[in-house]
C-alpha cells in the first residue's frame, strides 16, 4: 500500500512527537539503535564498502567469502527491535535491553561456528581482556536495570498506555 504524502508526512509526524515523549538516554539509544540497524545491513549489501571484523579491515568481497556480511544482516534486526519495543512500549523490550551486548554478541558467534570463522570470544580469549568484557557486561546490566526499572519517567513511560 503506498501512503499519499499527506498520510506519508502525519506518519512521520507522529512517530517525530512519539520520540520526543520518550525519556533522555532511552531516546539516544533508540535513535542511535535505528541508524546502526538501518545502516549495517546497508553496508553488507552495498558493493565496495567494507568493513572492520575482528580489528581487521575487509573489504565487500572478502565479507562474503568468509560469511562476515551475515553478521551485519544480523545485526540489522537485532537494533531494530529496539526502537520498535521502545515506540510500541513493549514490556519485552526492557529485558532485551538489559541483556543487549550479549544479542550483539550472538551474530559473531553463530557465524563463526556455522562457517568455521574466529569465534569473539576466542579471539579475544586471554584473561584479562575476558574479565574486562565480564565486568563491563555487569555493570551495564546494573546500570540499565536501575535506569530502566528505577528511573521515575522511564517507568511512567512504559506504563502508559498508548491510544490505538
Amino acid at each position: 500500500m503506498i501512503l499519499e504524502k499527506k498520510e506519508l508526512a502525519a506518519t512521520i509526524r507522529e512517530y517525530g512527537n512519539q520520540i520526543r515523549r520518550v525519556p533522555l538516554l532511552l531516546r539516544l539509544f533508540t535513535i542511535a539503535c535505528f541508524f546502526i540497524g538501518v545502516l549495517a545491513p546497508l553496508q553488507a549489501i552495498i558493493p565496495g564498502i567494507g568493513a572492520n571484523i575482528y580489528g581487521t579491515h575487509q573489504s565487500w568481497s572478502e565479507m562474503w567469502q568468509t560469511g562476515n556480511a551475515l553478521i551485519l544482516l544480523a545485526i540489522g534486526p537485532i537494533h531494530l527491535a529496539v526502537p520498535y519495543g521502545v515506540l510500541r512500549r513493549q514490556q519485552w523490550i526492557c529485558p532485551l535491553l538489559v541483556c543487549f551486548p550479549l544479542f550483539q554478541l550472538l551474530p559473531f558467534e553463530l557465524v563463526g561456528f556455522l562457517f568455521g570463522g574466529p569465534s569473539f570470544l576466542l579471539y579475544y580469549y586471554q584473561k584479562s581482556v575476558m574479565l574486562g568484557f565480564a565486568l563491563y557486561l555487569a555493570i551495564y546490566a546494573i546500570a540499565v536495570t536501575i535506569y530502566l526499572y528505577r528511573n521515575l519517567a522511564v517507568c511512567s513511560y512504559f506504563e502508559q498506555i498508548t491510544e490505538k
